[in-house]
């Protein structure tokens, strides 16, 4: 199960990633 472990964790953090993203785009329009 460590393997599914290691999936989630890459998965939450890419998820975490986009949503500051997200934040950031709508907060600083950069066009």
């Amino acid at each position: 199960m460590k393997w599914f472990r290691s999936m989630l964790k890459s998965g939450v953090e890419s998820m975490m990633r986009n949503i500051l993203l997200l934040h950031v785009n709508t907060a600083y329009p950069f066009r």
